[in-house]
């Protein structure tokens, strides 16, 4: 035997069968239900978390065969939860990639206050909010009401450009200045708001750590973040140029995913939280002049059909919406979360000069959650900072909020959207 415990590698023929019927079972129903919505014209994440949630219903009447397939074993468990958090790697991977979209430095004053109101109004609103009101039926085992106020805060500011970018190209508008802004605006909030995400996660597991390791951890944080935001591009493109780079006859596609393990992993030893790194190495991709747009598309294409789904769909299945689920919980912050944040960037419009006609429109666009709001609840969650009643709160809200984005801007599209006016910004 090469090392101890070399057989734990190998998985029994059992486990693994049962493990590929679980994965095609979350692959169907995520594609079948994901084909629905898109037929009706909604977006296709609903569908595939929607597909989760009637695997969970079958498994109410064939509970036997239901805990056969998904909760068999530990081991199995942890396999299929492996494959799950690398659908959640792959898609903050892909959004982070999404990213070189926004582009350009025109409408500069548009960015800064969409991007500074619909940031700071938010995370005001949640510390306040978690201070002088009540969550703790909400909190995780590692909650309080610092840790909680952020999670809360993110929950209200977070956008997701992944699923605004793909509204964008399916009404026409994804060449427009109004995409223009609202995909930079999303970029910029996308990165600190995962920056902070991981700052918060440092500081739950640290929060018996002396001030002098704390600070290491901030400090280590936004060191990562700084450097792979300024020079992460150049240090992976002079690798690829470079006589020893051993990759030099390797498929186009490898070289990325290369750079996604390493940056990971990298953020990882100093502490990063993986999901952060994952959306670094994503921005880095972006921006590097090796990584072919065709290459990214691929990437995209493949975590779209087979990672991803899976891991909506896991999403739907974790989802509880018995007769425990806290609906008035779930729409008090519901509202709260449309109201702040539209408020907020509607806010940030009128500061930069718009009309308020356009300032509301791209306040509603930048209140899609979607995709992100789903993975910061999903690592809210696995940091036991919240616990399962807020976490299928903020699912649903991330839902809701993309699909109402959706529906706004399909029935509203004119002229006065193609017509945005930069100059103003």
């Amino acid at each position: 035997m090469l090392f101890e415990g070399e057989e734990a590698l190998n998985l029994p023929e059992a486990e693994s069968i049962r493990l590929l019927g679980a994965l095609l079972a979350l692959l169907i129903a995520s594609q079948v239900m994901g084909g629905i919505m898109q037929k009706l014209h909604q977006p296709r994440v609903i569908g595939e978390i929607l597909g989760g949630v009637c695997l969970a219903l079958l498994g109410g009447l064939f509970p036997q065969a239901f805990r056969e397939l998904f909760f068999a074993s530990e081991a199995h468990q942890q396999s299929l939860g492996f494959f799950c958090w690398l659908g959640l790697l792959l898609l903050m991977f892909c959004a982070g990639m999404e990213t070189n979209r926004g582009g350009g430095r025109s409408g500069w004053k548009s960015i800064f206050w969409l991007t500074s109101t619909g940031l700071l109004i938010p995370l005001g609103a949640g510390l306040l909010l978690s201070r002088t009101l009540d969550f703790s039926s909400y909190w995780g085992a590692r909650g309080n009401p610092l840790l909680f106020g952020l999670v809360l805060g993110m929950g209200l500011a977070v956008t997701s450009i992944p699923v605004i970018s793909k509204i964008f190209f399916d009404l026409g508008l994804s060449d427009t200045p109004f995409a223009h802004v609202a995909l930079s605006v999303a970029m910029i909030a996308d990165a600190l708001l995962w920056a902070l995400l991981s700052l918060t996660i440092g500081l739950s597991d640290g929060l018996s750590a002396s001030p002098l390791n704390l600070l290491s951890g901030v400090i280590a944080t936004a060191g990562f973040f700084a450097l792979c935001l300024l020079f992460g591009h150049r240090f992976f493109d002079a690798f690829i140029r470079s006589s020893w780079n051993p990759f030099k006859t390797a498929a186009d596609g490898i070289p990325p995913f290369l750079l996604f393990f390493a940056v990971v992993l990298m953020g990882y030893a100093l502490g990063v939280n993986p999901i952060f790194g994952a959306f670094l190495a994503g921005r880095i991709a972006a921006r590097s002049e090796t990584v072919k747009p065709e290459t990214m598309k691929q990437i995209a294409f493949l975590s779209f059909a087979l990672f991803i789904p899976v891991f909506f769909a896991s999403v739907g299945l974790k989802l509880d919406l018995g007769r425990g689920f806290p609906f008035q919980g779930f729409l008090f912050f519901l509202t709260l979360a449309c109201l702040v944040k539209i408020s907020a960037t509607y806010l940030g419009g009128l500061l930069a000069g718009q009309k308020a006609f356009l300032s509301l429109h791209l306040a509603i666009a930048l209140n899609a959650r979607g995709s992100l709001g789903i993975a910061l609840a999903t690592v809210a969650l696995d940091a036991q900072l919240i616990n399962k009643d807020f976490y299928a709160i903020l699912v649903l809200v991330s839902l809701l909020t993309t699909q109402g984005t959706g529906w706004w801007l399909l029935r509203t599209k004119n002229r006065a959207l193609s017509e945005f006016d930069l100059s103003t910004g």
